[in-house]
C-alpha cells in the first residue's frame, strides 16, 4: 500500500509550532502525528504533502515530500496529518474498498483511497492545502463516507487529548519491562505499568508512579534524586530530568533537560526547562530555554475559558485550564510571567517581568523595550546553541528560519523600536 500523509489548510493555526514543521510532526502523546499514522497503516511507501517551503528541510531529514501532482502513478492511500485516532481510522478503513472513496469528519477530508488518475487530482490541490477545492472537484465521481474520527485542529486540542493518547499509545505499542539501571532506593509504583529503556538511569529517591497511569521512560533516560514522574506520562530518549515533578499527562521529546513542575504539557524536544517554575497545559517547540522561576499560568482567576490568538483573532479554546505556547528557539529569561493563552513566536527572546500576552516571531524584549531580532545575529546564536547538544543548524534549516523572518516581519512592525545588534 502506498500512503500520502498530509497536511491541509488548517495548518496556520498551529503557528507558532509550524512555521519550521508541518502539523504531522507535532508530539503528541509518545509519537509524532506521523509515527503514529505510519504505525498504524504499515505502508509499502510513504510519500508527504505539506507547504513547499518545508520540502528542504524535509528530504534534508529522509522523508519525501511530494513537489509535483503529476508524479503520482498508482492507486494511493490519503490520510490527513492532523489525524489523532489512527490506530482507530486504520481499523476502520482496513478493507480498502475497490471503488474511489473519500473519508470526511464534519466535512474535512480525513482521508482518500483513491486510483491513480484521482490521485493526481486530489494531490494537484493538497500542494496549495486546499482540501475544500479538491472535494469540490472530485464531486460526485467518488463515494464519501462521513465518520466520526478525531483531528486536530488547534494546538490546543493536542494538550487537551495528551493524557488520553499516552494511555492508549503505551497499552496499543508498548511492553512494560525494566531494561536500564533502576538504584534499589528509587521507588516503583505499579512497575507493571512502568518501561523503562536501555541504558537509562533511575537514581536513589527517585518515583516513577504509574498508579494512575503508565510512564514510558525512554533509552539513555537519565532520572536524578527528588524526581517524581507521574503516569501517564512519556520521557524521550537521552532526555533528562534534574529533579521536580512531571505531573501527568506530560510528553517530553528527546534531549531535553527539565526540571520544576510540569503539569499536562508537551515539549517537542531539544530544550531546556532546568530550574524552578512551573509549566501546566502548554507546548514547548524545539531548543526552548526557560530561565529560573519563569512560569506561566493555566488557570484563569474568574475560572472562565482561556482565549488564544488564532491567525489574528482571538479563540475561545472551551478549555478552562490552557497554558501558553512556545515556538522553536524561544529564550525565557530568570522570572518571566506569561499568561494563560499566551503564544511566543519563533526566536523570540523575553528577559523579565510579565510578558505580553502575543508576541511574535523574532522579538526582543527586556520588558521594557521591544526590538526585532537581527536575522544573522540570531542564526548565530542557534547554531552555538544546537551545537551545545552535538546539533548542527544545517543550511536547509537555517533558509528555512530567514523566510520565516521576512514572512512574519509584518508582525513586528507595530512593536518594535529598533533592530537589536
Amino acid at each position: 500500500m502506498r500512503l500520502c500523509i498530509f497536511e491541509d489548510d488548517t495548518y496556520s493555526n498551529f503557528y507558532p509550532l509550524t512555521y519550521l514543521r508541518p502539523v504531522f510532526q507535532l508530539r503528541c502523546g509518545i509519537f509524532t502525528l506521523y509515527e503514529r499514522i505510519v504505525k498504524a497503516f504499515n505502508p509499502d511507501d510513504i510519500t508527504l504533502i505539506c507547504r513547499k517551503n518545508l520540502n528542504p528541510t524535509l528530504r534534508e531529514s529522509g522523508f519525501n515530500p511530494l513537489t509535483s501532482a503529476f508524479d503520482l502513478d498508482t492507486r494511493m492511500l490519503f490520510v490527513n496529518g492532523g489525524i489523532l485516532s489512527a490506530f482507530e481510522l486504520s481499523r476502520a478503513i482496513t478493507l480498502l474498498p475497490d471503488e474511489n472513496t473519500v473519508y470526511l469528519s464534519k466535512g474535512r477530508l480525513i482521508a482518500a483511497y483513491l486510483d491513480s488518475d484521482k490521485s493526481r487530482q486530489l494531490a494537484y490541490y493538497l500542494l496549495d492545502q486546499d482540501s475544500d477545492m479538491a472535494l469540490a472537484t472530485l464531486g460526485e465521481t467518488v463515494k464519501q463516507v462521513e465518520m466520526e474520527t478525531r483531528c486536530a485542529e488547534y494546538i490546543w486540542d493536542l494538550i487537551e487529548i495528551n493524557p488520553e493518547i499516552l494511555v492508549s499509545d503505551i497499552n496499543t505499542c508498548v511492553q512494560a519491562g525494566i531494561y536500564g539501571d533502576v538504584h534499589e532506593q528509587a521507588v516503583l509504583y505499579n512497575p507493571s505499568d512502568i518501561y523503562i529503556g536501555d541504558s537509562a538511569r533511575i537514581d536513589a529517591m527517585a518515583v516513577i508512579d504509574a498508579r494512575e497511569g503508565p510512564v514510558y521512560i525512554g533509552a539513555g533516560v537519565e532520572i536524578e534524586p527528588f524526581s517524581w514522574i507521574q503516569g501517564p506520562s512519556f520521557i524521550g530518549d537521552k532526555t533528562r530530568i534534574v529533579g521536580g515533578q512531571i505531573r501527568e499527562g506530560t510528553t517530553i521529546g528527546p534531549m531535553c533537560r527539565v526540571g520544576g513542575e510540569l503539569e499536562e504539557s508537551i515539549i517537542q524536544g531539544y530544550s531546556n526547562k532546568y530550574h524552578a517554575g512551573f509549566l501546566g497545559h502548554s507546548y514547548l517547540g524545539e531548543w526552548v530555554n526557560i530561565g529560573a522561576i519563569a512560569t506561566n499560568s493555566d488557570l484563569k482567576n474568574t475560572y472562565s475559558n482561556v482565549r488564544m490568538e488564532v491567525n489574528n483573532a482571538m479563540v475561545d479554546t472551551g478549555l478552562m485550564k490552557m497554558g501558553v505556547v512556545l515556538g522553536d528557539h524561544v529564550k525565557l529569561g530568570i522570572g518571566v510571567m506569561l499568561v494563560g493563552g499566551a503564544t511566543v513566536g519563533v526566536a523570540s527572546n523575553i528577559m523579565n517581568g510579565l510578558a505580553p500576552k502575543i508576541i511574535p516571531p523574532f522579538v526582543w524584549s527586556d520588558g521594557s523595550n521591544v526590538s526585532e531580532y537581527t536575522l544573522e545575529k540570531f542564526i548565530d546564536v542557534a547554531q552555538k546553541a544546537m551545537s551545545r547538544r552535538k546539533s548542527e543548524l544545517t543550511t536547509a534549516q537555517a533558509n528555512l528560519i530567514r523566510h520565516v523572518f521576512y514572512q512574519t516581519r509584518g508582525q513586528r512592525q507595530p512593536l518594535y523600536s529598533s533592530r537589536v545588534l
